[in-house]
């Protein structure tokens, strides 16, 4: 008959826990005495330190935390200890799960994979998500309120001689400082806590114009401009994570974005048209975001470990992680590349003389909106829609000029966003109402955290769609280029 317990020893650091466990039950129910007998107080807390569970004794996270043995690595917490093959007088270690000690080779090559992405990734749910979204947000709005201070800034210094765009330009800049007071006081994620500092610098900036005829106003410009700047990389500072794997990844995507556009001008020195360079150019990001994960799988040579391991060879863990750490990282960098490729085409075909190309600019926003269901890394997803927003935003603010030249192209005329533009006050509505209501959307995404059904089902609807939208870009390039007009049926 099976022992009902194991007498085992448990080590932690420098401690060691002498302790007969039952055998048959799941390690998950057993971990909270573990923990709580071996780790000192407070070490085994986690995101509820110094919360209590109602008889007064904190809380432990002990998700946090595995048992694991040299021979078999981390034991499973679901399992028992009879299934994992303890035996009377066995050594288990306790530690945090990345620290945990793993058996030196690997049996299931897949589920290795599957367990190394998952520790290496930010998961688009929970605390990650409602952060992703506020800082998208605020990112938009910043993205759009920093042009608006710079209308602002040419204001003149009487009310009475206004236009409805410095009006308009003011309200927008109000209503977000508003709301980052707000969000400042409510703090639904410790990044927000620094939102508060827009309300002054809104502040300045609306009453510069009407002080700058002041002797001693003279350096106020520089000065508040560089708080500016330099509240927001604060903030952006303070919220971002250590160095971690991502820095290969964003040096790839640089490096990329670098080489690409230093062809594209040396191209436009010789003659060629830039503006046509991108417009022909603009399916190369959407086939990129489409195939990267796959072909950084590829590269990485993950398929051949596969292989090997399908074939009853036994493959090195060490290695298995750092192939699947390579194809992560090669991922990243090549859709943060195509990302900002495809904002930057965006942004150029989007704000120029032709709305052909408008059209063709606001699908690439659509297409970026879209393959962010695609992945489930913040760092890819965040990126994603934030760019599609800024695209769709550069599109929208473009339309009133189109129409008020009668939807005939002026080359050569100023972009609307630019101060030294005559563009109309329509511009700014336009492209404030698109980021307003992406805005709007992120806040109240943030508080509702969907099911995985749920997220299954909208995700079942939007792959087709996605499909659909990136393969329309192709015959949308010869719309923008002219190489065949509309034809509108009428009966």
């Amino acid at each position: 008959m099976a022992s009902v317990f194991v007498r085992l020893s448990v080590f932690w650091n420098e401690r060691q826990l002498d302790v007969s466990l039952p055998a048959h039950r799941p390690l998950v129910d057993l971990m909270d005495d573990v923990v709580a007998l071996l780790a000192p107080q407070g070490v085994g807390r986690g995101p509820h330190e110094g919360a209590s569970n109602g008889s007064g004794s904190p809380l432990i996270d002990t998700a946090a935390w595995v048992l694991s043995s040299p021979t078999a690595g981390i034991l499973d917490p679901e399992s028992t200890l009879s299934a994992n093959g303890v035996v009377d007088g066995q050594r288990l270690y306790l530690t945090r799960r990345q620290e945990a000690a793993h058996s030196p080779f690997v049996d299931d090559v897949m589920a290795e994979v599957r367990h190394t992405v998952e520790d290496n990734s930010w998961r688009w749910a929970g605390r990650t998500r409602a952060a992703a979204l506020i800082a998208l947000s605020g990112a938009c709005l910043v993205a759009l309120g920093i042009p608006a201070a710079s209308t602002l800034f040419t204001a003149s210094t009487h009310l009475s001689q206004w236009s409805p765009a410095h009006f308009s330009c003011a309200a927008f800049l109000a209503l977000v400082a508003l709301s980052g007071a707000v969000l400042a006081f409510m703090r639904p994620v410790p990044l927000v806590r620094w939102a508060g500092l827009l309300l002054p610098v809104v502040a300045a900036i609306c009453a510069w114009p009407l002080l700058r005829s002041h002797p001693a106003g003279l350096g106020i410009p520089a000065l508040v401009s560089v708080c500016a700047v330099g509240s927001v990389v604060s903030a952006l500072a303070a919220g971002r994570r250590k160095d971690g794997p991502s820095r290969f990844a964003g040096a790839l995507a640089c490096t990329i974005v670098a080489f690409l556009a230093l062809a594209v001008g040396t191209a436009d020195q010789f003659g060629a048209s830039a503006r046509a360079i991108l417009a022909w150019c603009a399916w190369v990001p959407v086939v990129v975001l489409l195939v990267a994960p796959s072909v950084a799988v590829s590269v990485s040579g993950l398929p051949a470990m596969l292989r090997r391991n399908d074939a009853g060879e036994t493959i090195d863990r060490q290695a298995l992680r750092a192939r699947a750490i390579r194809a992560m990282n090669l991922t990243q960098g090549v859709v943060w590349a195509a990302t900002s490729i495809a904002v930057l085409i965006a942004v150029a075909l989007g704000s120029g003389p032709y709305w052909q190309q408008g059209i063709l600019a606001a699908l690439l926003g659509v297409v970026l909106l879209l393959r962010s269901n695609s992945f489930s890394d913040s760092r890819l997803m965040a990126p994603l829609l934030a760019g599609g927003v800024l695209s769709l935003a550069a599109t929208a603010g473009t339309v009133p000029v189109w129409a008020q030249e009668k939807w005939i192209a002026q080359p050569g005329s100023s972009v609307w966003w630019r101060s030294s533009a005559d563009s109309p006050w329509e511009c700014w509505v336009a492209a404030a109402a698109v980021v307003l209501i992406a805005s709007t959307a992120f806040l109240v995404a943030h508080r509702r955290e969907p099911n995985p059904l749920q997220q299954a089902r909208t995700a079942k609807i939007i792959s087709p769609v996605d499909t659909v939208v990136s393969l329309a870009v192709v015959p949308v390039v010869l719309v923008a280029q002219g190489v065949f007009t509309y034809y509108w049926a009428i009966t």
